[in-house]
């Protein structure tokens, strides 16, 4: 489960239940409505804040998911975690919109600019790399085939983990 909690209370506003495992992560929606779990049930839920309930279910990860992002303009969720794939889901057709590929290890974080057209990856690879969200390397609907194009704007390499990370 995950829990909304506010300091004036001792008991959650809110509980969130419907995950098969441990909810390993949690964003709010830039729209205050919702907010997105990612769990070790290789899935990501989609939750109506104020009601509490199931919204949506993306359901593509081959493992357990230790991030997700929302995209500032609220279009896009991103998530990631131990299969190493970053999926990039359109909410406004609730489908797989893309799927960026290149780290070595588990992604621990994922943020977009303030402009929503770059998404930044990190994890245990020891990189960190920057996406365009916008490029015309769309993953095809019909054959789940993916153009890979130039999605992959610059690749840095580090000498420590990426657990967050945090764009101005």
């Amino acid at each position: 489960t995950a829990r909304l909690w506010s300091f004036e209370r001792t008991y959650p506003l809110r509980v969130y239940s419907g995950h098969q495992s441990d909810v390993n992560c949690i964003k709010f929606h830039p729209n205050g409505s919702y907010l997105a779990t990612g769990s070790s049930d290789k899935t990501v839920r989609l939750w109506s804040m104020q009601s509490g309930d199931f919204v949506r279910l993306f359901s593509n990860h081959r493992s357990r998911v230790f991030c997700v992002a929302f995209s500032p303009d609220g279009n896009y969720l991103a998530s990631s975690g131990e299969d190493k794939k970053i999926k990039l889901w359109d909410l406004r057709t609730s489908s797989l919109f893309k799927e960026f590929k290149g780290h070595t290890d588990i992604v621990y974080s994922l943020e977009f600019d303030n402009k929503s057209e770059i998404l930044c990856s990190g994890g245990l690879d020891r990189c960190v790399k920057f996406w365009n969200i916008h490029s015309k390397s769309n993953l095809n609907n019909d054959s789940f085939t993916l153009d890979r194009g130039n999605d992959l704007i610059q690749s840095l390499n580090v000498n420590f983990n990426i657990n967050s990370i945090n764009i101005d």
